[in-house]
């Protein structure tokens, strides 16, 4: 059985003072793995959490495309 290891505040808290679901997983003290993004994301969805401040992706800013 999974037990979380966060709770409903703490996820609040967490995505309110965040720019990306990384920041949040990493403020939860969750390690950055698919299955906790894809948790993370479930539960902010349905708890309805506002993340239009988040930036999106930037694992990939200033990369140039070859091709």
């Amino acid at each position: 059985m999974y037990i979380k290891k966060w709770t409903e505040n703490s996820l609040k808290r967490a995505v309110a003072n965040s720019t990306s679901t990384r920041q949040v997983l990493k403020k939860l003290g969750l390690v950055e793995a698919g299955g906790n993004y894809n948790q993370i994301k479930k539960y902010i969805k349905k708890l309805n959490l506002d993340t239009k401040h988040f930036r999106g992706k930037a694992w990939n800013k200033g990369m140039k495309l070859i091709g």
